[in-house]
């Protein structure tokens, strides 16, 4: 498997690609069917609102980073905290789009020709719109819970699966300019055990599932506790917006 990666390193990245595209078309209009119709005022306050969150993702994905200890080469950051805000308040196809924002924002700023930003981008997707699809449905603190429990299983399964088909090939031949030995050398700095034979799993096991893990659930549990508040503020904003346009609309239909 290993050598064949090497040999089709191009092959499988167009192949992830097109895989991720395909995967963003389908499940963003499977979740298109679950909102409902919207005024255009409406829309209005709902693309201000994805703007704003977009913009609070991009800053939380470029500088506020934390190295994660064991490997200290994986940044540990939540910037899907707001897709998560979003995909709550404002539907699925919303979530995805300030993760899509996100994405497109940081991308001049990469540092490994777009495979992070992409493998970011397949990894949010998938967390964002199976919290807020299951939320969707039924809107209840227990449902709440239960959609950021699954998006944290989708985030990890989805980061595993990125990891090995794309990012560890791409990040050995980028950095290390296709020298294996050279990676293991630097994984086994900090853990002795791994070696060539067992470098991926070692480093799934020790690295990727802790790593990604701690982001989603320290992201789920800000959204678990701010969402109410921030839900609240919204809908009172909106409340009072319809209000002045009722108001308005009167005083002309008197005039």
């Amino acid at each position: 498997m290993g050598d064949f990666l090497k040999n089709n390193l191009t092959l499988v990245k167009i192949l992830f690609i097109v895989f991720l595209v395909l995967l963003l078309i389908g499940a963003t209009f499977i979740a298109k069917k679950f909102e409902r119709a919207q005024t255009r005022s409406e829309k209005i306050k709902k693309y201000v609102t994805i703007a704003v969150f977009s913009g609070l993702s991009v800053p939380l994905y470029l500088f506020a980073k934390i190295p994660f200890p064991i490997f200290t080469f994986l940044k540990l950051q939540i910037s899907i905290l707001p897709a998560y805000i979003i995909g709550f308040l404002l539907g699925p196809t919303s979530g995805v789009m300030v993760v899509l924002i996100r994405t497109a924002i940081c991308i001049p700023f990469t540092k490994n020709m777009c495979v992070g930003e992409l493998a970011d981008l397949c990894i949010g997707v998938a967390a964002t719109l199976t919290s807020s699809i299951y939320y969707l449905k039924n809107k209840t603190k227990a449902r709440a819970a239960m959609s950021l429990v699954f998006a944290s299983v989708a985030w990890v399964i989805t980061a595993i699966i990125a990891n090995i088909i794309l990012l560890l090939p791409f990040y050995i031949k980028l950095v290390f300019n296709d020298n294996l030995a050279g990676f293991v050398s630097m994984l086994a700095e900090n853990v002795p055990s791994i070696n060539e034979s067992n470098y991926m799993l070692m480093y799934v096991l020790i690295g990727v599932i802790p790593f990604n893990l701690i982001i989603t659930v320290v992201s789920s549990v800000i959204t678990f506790i701010v969402y109410k508040r921030i839900s609240k503020l919204y809908h009172n904003i909106a409340k009072e917006d319809n209000q002045k346009e009722e108001n308005l609309d009167n005083s002309t239909e008197k005039e």
